[in-house]
């Protein structure tokens, strides 16, 4: 049935509304929750979002957003990491270098130990040798398994690893094997992170996605740079963003903003498995970094700060 009159339009129009963000709102949880490791992420950002924007409205600040762009921008920031649904949930939740590699590694280490007991037992092998070369093992266990959980491998580590990589044992068979893949070692020498190069595109390949699955949903007039906005975060100003590596005024100021809203959840989420939360000082410091280094809006983020935006989560400086 049409609407008879403008109430009733008004009203139709603002059911509409409410099913729009109803379902974009669904989906985001959907997203979060494919991840435990993620699960807040876009409801911290949307509050960040909505407190910077309450901000700019209570300071009557030039760049206040009026009613359908803040909508448009909340939505954008709903739906900027739509394009996770196509993310493998083993790279997603990838808490440690090696992944479920680690089993593999103790469970080599532990079968090396028995064929070598057994070489012993059999006069191949004198005790002597034997019990040297467990303990150099188990040295070298104990450091893989506090590299694999490191944030950061240093040179000494680094060094270690090189030194690892080409030592071999006999199997059952006789046959000289690697003790560590050069998969294992690949990983292993990830120097930041959980995620080596394979993995990392993948990780960026949402944006794509994202792109792809806005670019096919037929958004009102009001909503029509949500597909732009959610998809461009991971561009910076520099030119060193993806996916298309936009520079400077290439990049709508609603994107440097949502950038950095995402940046500063990253670096203060409680719930990352790679990494600690950092305080809210040390995350602005970095920011201010990028900012140095020309990846981020300077004037965007100094008006980030004094809107202290990050107290709505309940996180303090």
């Amino acid at each position: 049935m049409e609407p008879k009159n403008i109430s009733e339009l008004n009203d139709a129009i603002a059911q509409n509304r409410l099913l729009l963000d109803s379902v974009v709102r669904t989906l985001s949880q959907a997203i979060d929750e494919r991840s435990s490791y993620t699960a807040h992420h876009t409801q911290n950002m949307v509050q960040l979002a909505e407190a910077f924007m309450d901000w700019l409205d209570s300071t009557n600040h030039p760049w206040k957003f009026n009613e359908g762009r803040r909508r448009s921008f909340l939505m954008s920031v709903w739906l900027h990491d739509v394009g996770k649904l196509a993310v493998p949930l083993e790279i997603m939740d990838k808490a440690s270098k090696l992944g479920g590699d680690m089993d593999s590694i103790e469970d080599r280490f532990v079968k090396v130990s028995l064929l070598e007991e057994i070489a012993m037992l059999r006069g191949k092998m004198p005790e002597e040798e034997r019990l040297r070369r467990k303990e150099e093992r188990d040295r070298a266990l104990e450091e893989i398994m506090r590299i694999n959980c490191a944030e950061f491998v240093p040179d000494d580590k680094m060094e270690f690893l090189k030194k690892i990589k080409d030592e071999k044992f006999l199997d059952e068979n006789g046959v000289e094997q690697l003790l560590l893949t050069a998969d294992e070692i690949e990983n292993l020498s990830i120097r930041k992170g959980t995620l080596n190069a394979r993995e990392r595109e993948i990780i960026q390949s949402h944006v794509v996605v994202t792109a792809r699955i806005l670019d096919q949903i037929q958004f009102p007039d009001e909503y029509c740079h949500v597909p732009i906005w959610a998809s461009e975060h991971h561009e910076l100003l520099s030119g060193r963003g993806y996916p298309d590596h936009l520079q400077g005024k290439q990049i709508p100021k609603e994107v440097r903003l949502l950038t950095i809203l995402d940046i500063f959840e990253a670096l203060t989420a409680k719930d990352r498995p790679y990494k600690k939360p950092m305080t809210v000082e040390r995350a602005l410091s970095i920011l201010d970094s990028m900012v140095a280094n020309g990846d981020l809006d300077g004037d965007i983020l100094a008006l980030f700060k004094e809107s202290q935006a990050w107290e709505k989560l309940g996180t303090d400086l």
